[in-house]
């Protein structure tokens, strides 16, 4: 820019100098481009939760599911599509349940009579027969605490087990710990552990025939403390006579071998009985019959002392000579 100069004449002499023109203020100008934006701020606190809007209105039902169960008019419910699991998603029968310790419970309220909660096993094939376990209760058929299998096919209570512990096979009111009504059988020994009874322990039906003795060889050791009683009973054929024979005895401390023995032959023309210790230590009793043809015999033990806890057992060997 030129810059107009300005001439003055002052007392006869002329001074110039120079004056700056300043511009005037223009308009303002077109406002530029935002410029890029910056960081943002520490957040405010948060506001108070304004009130609840108005509920919308309730959609449409959906299609209804498929369930695997069945509901009848008359309100009972079944499932027909496989087996049931709890606590396993892959049961192996109709009712499967897995657990630490799973329980069943079946508890009556006994408001009704006749009610006693039970389970039914129910075996509808040919020959089969439909049994009941049931508890009875006041209220029930059966006494107060009694255990009942029922063969609800004969109408009959096969097995019973009252309050205190007796149970009854074909009897109703059991009179002891357990009361059979009718025969019974044991294939094994019957023990007691108060007086240590074992019935038929052992029994011999060989059909050896001749006069030579059989040694039965007990596992009763020398020296045990012992105090036994032994009956053998059977049948002579040879003779037509039945066979009778007891051994008494004490298997001391002090003894080499038994001590107080005793023996009764009921009839010694058909069969008599002797005991004595085997060489390795064990009670034998020697049995002789004139003709062991077809002699059949079985033999059982008593354990008189009062802390036996002795389990008999034997083996038979039919020789001349002693053990």
């Amino acid at each position: 820019m030129r810059r107009p100069w300005l001439y003055l004449l002052l007392s006869g002499t002329l001074v110039s100098c120079a004056v700056q023109t300043v511009p005037l203020e223009g308009s303002e100008g077109p406002q530029g481009e935002t410029g890029p934006r910056g960081q943002p701020g520490v957040p405010g606190e948060t506001g108070l939760q304004g009130p609840t809007g108005v509920a919308g209105e309730t959609g449409l039902q959906g299609v209804p599911g498929v369930s695997p169960f069945t509901k009848n008019a008359d309100g009972s419910i079944f499932y027909n599509d496989g087996n049931v699991g709890l606590g396993t998603s892959s049961p192996a029968s109709l009712l499967e349940l897995h657990a630490t310790n799973p329980k069943v419970n079946l508890t009556c309220d006994g408001s009704e009579l006749e009610s006693e909660p039970g389970l039914i096993l129910d075996a509808s094939s040919a020959g089969g027969r439909a049994y009941q376990i049931l508890a009875g209760g006041s209220e029930s058929s059966h006494a107060p605490g009694q255990f009942v299998v029922l063969d609800s096919t004969a109408s009959a209570e096969r097995i019973v087990l009252d309050a205190d512990g007796n149970m009854g096979v074909g009897v109703t009111t059991p009179l002891d710990r357990l009361h059979v009504g009718g025969n019974a059988r044991f294939d094994g020994a019957l023990s007691s552990a108060k007086r240590r009874v074992q019935r038929d322990f052992f029994t011999w039906t060989t059909n050896a025939g001749g006069s030579t003795p059989v040694h039965i060889k007990t596992n009763l050791p020398v020296q045990s403390g012992e105090m036994y009683r032994f009956v053998v009973e059977g049948y002579a054929h040879a003779m037509n006579a039945p066979l009778y024979c007891e051994a008494v005895g004490y298997m001391s401390a002090l003894s080499p071998c038994t001590y107080n023995d005793k023996v009764y032959n009921r009839d010694p023309s058909v069969a008599v009985l002797s005991q004595y210790c085997s060489q390795d230590g064990f009670l034998v009793l020697r049995l002789s019959v004139p003709d062991m043809y077809y002699v059949g015999f079985a033999m059982s033990a008593w354990f008189v002392n009062p802390t036996g806890t002795f389990d008999i057992s034997a083996i038979a060997l039919q020789q001349q000579n002693d053990l």
